[in-house]
Order: C-alpha cells, then sequence, then structure tokens
C-alpha cells in the first residue's frame, strides 16, 4: 500500500477528546463591574441568574391545548392499595413454572386422555390439500403487503438484505386462524350443533381477579377470539385424578416470588366481565369453550404458555362465580376450557380443568393442566441469497398434517355427531 499524507495523517478529534479528558478543566469567567458604576447608585443584575417570573396562566383555562393531566390521586379508579395487573405484554421469565404457582396446577404431558383418541377420527375431504392453501394464502397470497422490518441472519451477520414488503408475523397468524376455523365450520353436515350450539366472539375482552399470597391480581386483555357453545366442555379428568392431584407438588423458584413480573397498580377497575354484560341473554346460553390467542414475539414456548393459562384461569374463574357464586372455594363440580395459543406457524394446545379456587395455599386439591406444546405446522426457511438463485425466494417445507388434525379434534370437543 502506498504511504500518502492522508494515511499518514493524525486524527485528532480522538486526541482532544483524551486530552481534555484528562488535562482539561473549565475556568469560571470572573464578572468584573466597572469601578464607575459601583460609585453611582445603579443596581447590579446577574445575567446568568434565572429571571423570578410569575406563574404563567394561558389565556384560555379550557384550552385543550394546555391540558395537563391531573395528580394519580385525584384520577378515576384510583385506590390507595395496589393491585398487582397482569397485561398481554406482561411475561413471566420463568415461564410455565411460574404460572402454575400462582394459578395452583398439576401439569400432565399431551392430550386428556379422551380427546387424544379423537385425533384423527374424523377428516374432511382434500384436508390437507386445504389446510396448505390456507398457509400459502397467510404467507404469500394475501394482497395486503407492508414493510416488514429489517431482517438479520445469524449464519452471514455482514450481509445487508434489501428491504422487503409481506404480510406480517401477526396478521399471518390471524388469517390462519380464520382459515382455519372456516375450514372446521364445514363439518356442519356431521356435527349440525355447530350451526345451532356454537358462537365465536372476536376479540373477546377480559378482566378478573385471583388471590395468591393474600395479594389481588388482576388478570385483563384481550384475546384473538373465543369459542363459546351452549354446552359445557366434559371433564378431561375422573375423580380419582382430581382427588390424587391432593399429593402433586407445585413448582419451586424460592427465594423468588411469582410475583416479580407482575407490576402494581393504584388505578384499576374492581368489577369482572368475560366479554358480557352481566344480565344479557348471552351470558346465560353460552359456556366458554376455547380460547384461541395469537402472538408475534420472542418470547420462548414456556413463556407463551403461560400467558395462555393465565387468561384460561381468569375465563374459568368468572364463570365458576357465575355458576356458583362470588365466595365459591372448592367448586360443586370442575369447569373445563380448552386454548389455541398460535403464531403464523407453530401450535401449542392447552387444557385446564379447574377444581379450586384456593390459591393461597400449595395444599390440597389442584387444578389440572394439559400442554401439548411447539406443535409445528410447516417449516419456513427464509431466502438466502448468496446461495444462487435457487434460494432467492423463500420456500416452506416439513408440512405435518397431524397439526391440523389436533386443532380439528379441540374444535369438535363436546360435539354429537350425526349418525
Amino acid at each position: 500500500m502506498r504511504i500518502t499524507v492522508v494515511v499518514c495523517a493524525l486524527h485528532r478529534g480522538p486526541l482532544i477528546k483524551r486530552l481534555w479528558k484528562t488535562r482539561g478543566r473549565f475556568v469560571e469567567p470572573q464578572r468584573v463591574i466597572p469601578k464607575p458604576l459601583l460609585k453611582s447608585n445603579v443596581e447590579i443584575i446577574d445575567p446568568c441568574a434565572k429571571p423570578k417570573l410569575p406563574p404563567w396562566e394561558p389565556p384560555v383555562k379550557d384550552d385543550i391545548r394546555w391540558w395537563k393531566p391531573p395528580p394519580l390521586e385525584e384520577q378515576d379508579n384510583y385506590h390507595k392499595d395496589p393491585m398487582y395487573l397482569y397485561f398481554q405484554k406482561c411475561r413471566l421469565l420463568e415461564g410455565l413454572k411460574q404460572a402454575r404457582i400462582l394459578t395452583k396446577c398439576a401439569q400432565f404431558p399431551g392430550f386428556p386422555p379422551d380427546l387424544k383418541e379423537k385425533i384423527g377420527k374424523v377428516t374432511i375431504p382434500n384436508q390437507d390439500l386445504l389446510v396448505q392453501r390456507n398457509i400459502m394464502f397467510s404467507q404469500v397470497w394475501h394482497s395486503n403487503y407492508k414493510k416488514l422490518p429489517k431482517r438479520i441472519d445469524k449464519s452471514k451477520p455482514g450481509f445487508k438484505f434489501s428491504r422487503e414488503y409481506g404480510i406480517p408475523g401477526l396478521q399471518a397468524s390471524q388469517l390462519l386462524l380464520s382459515n382455519l376455523l372456516r375450514l372446521c365450520n364445514t363439518q356442519t353436515k356431521i356435527f349440525p350443533d355447530i350451526l345451532t350450539d356454537y358462537q365465536l366472539v372476536k376479540s373477546s375482552f377480559l378482566r378478573s381477579h385471583i388471590t395468591y399470597d393474600n395479594k389481588l391480581i388482576q388478570i385483563v386483555g384481550n384475546s384473538e377470539a373465543l369459542l363459546l357453545s351452549k354446552q359445557p366442555l366434559p371433564n378431561f379428568a375422573s375423580n380419582d385424578v382430581i382427588e390424587a392431584s391432593a399429593n402433586a407438588a407445585l413448582p419451586d423458584i424460592y427465594p423468588v416470588s411469582p410475583m416479580i413480573d407482575i407490576p402494581k397498580m393504584h388505578i384499576y377497575r374492581t368489577d369482572e366481565t368475560s366479554g358480557f354484560h352481566s344480565g344479557e341473554s348471552n351470558d346465560l346460553q353460552y359456556y366458554p369453550h376455547t380460547l384461541f390467542i395469537t402472538y408475534n414475539n420472542r418470547w420462548n414456548c414456556s413463556q407463551n404458555c403461560a400467558r395462555s393459562l393465565l387468561y384460561l384461569t381468569g375465563y374459568a374463574v368468572n364463570e365458576a362465580k357465575r355458576r356458583f357464586g362470588a365466595n365459591v372455594r372448592q367448586l360443586p363440580e370442575p369447569i373445563n376450557l380448552q386454548c389455541v395459543n398460535m403464531n403464523d406457524s407453530t401450535f401449542n394446545f392447552l387444557f385446564l380443568q379447574l377444581n379450586t379456587l384456593d390459591f393461597q395455599t400449595a395444599d390440597g386439591i389442584k387444578n389440572l393442566l394439559w400442554c401439548d406444546p411447539h406443535n409445528l405446522l410447516f417449516y419456513k426457511k427464509f431466502r438466502q441469497p448468496w446461495l444462487g438463485k435457487s434460494s432467492r425466494k423463500n420456500k416452506y417445507l416439513d408440512y405435518n398434517a397431524e397439526v391440523f388434525q389436533k386443532f380439528l379434534a379441540v374444535y369438535l370437543n363436546g360435539m354429537q355427531q350425526n349418525v
């Protein structure tokens, strides 16, 4: 390399910063007042001093441009005693282990035994072809393209991708969910109760309360959809399993409190709702059946399942209080709920049987949880332009037909088949 004046030139920027850091100092300038001014009785005002001005008031007091929020104590729904508020973006770092402590749940792997036998029993004509078309519609064929976040590939960290336009991950999961639900609704000939007994509520809102360690926890937020049915779900476990759960041990994360990730709030509402006002016809006719939650975050699988478990518990607690009264602790009969937690390619299935509302102690009968996590419907291989023309487009591989069979079994659980 040729030695030039530019290469040999010294970069003075870092040098000046280093010298200023080690030897630099700031000398306060001396303000010298002329002697004639001192002899004459002239008031000397320091130009660097802040002037004392009266508080400014807007010319129009009701002008919205000058509005200031009132103090915290004067706002609506303010309470002196704080409440722990769990919402959609609240992540439990220990995941499902932490949520099980709060909800007093004993966990079992996979599907409940009775429901596991129903997987694959009902099939739709051209089922796999239709599901694959729904996948392509949610990933490629939908016309609402938006600018996607800048992509970084860990295997090629120095490669700069051009900005891409496509379907965002959250919208893709919502499209896939709506299309799969529509595909399940085509079974009305075999299951006519779908038309008469099912009702789907989009963007269902929940506000519920549970008590742990003498502290009130409010569970609040929206889910993608809530499926209601006129008949409650059958029990996932028998009475023998419920009684045996008294000997099951809950996870232990001592010395950390399981409420460490849930913030405190002074402004909150104390009423409870599952999406309907008390006394409405829908509130009396239907029972919660399946909860659908979509996500597009960087949480791990256990943390996403923990959020689903808390929302399932919130709906189940509200349903138990609606059926058996606000002060019930040991339920006369269990409350059963299902949940499908999914993103654009992965499905997590959860099943909750609520047996007790006594979350204060770890003794006695437990609530029961079945979890079947990380069911990959397909694998999305992102484009790698540095490998040649064959890798310049995204590829969709390894379609798993069993995932939709599980989805269909969850949707049709409790329905009577037309013989």
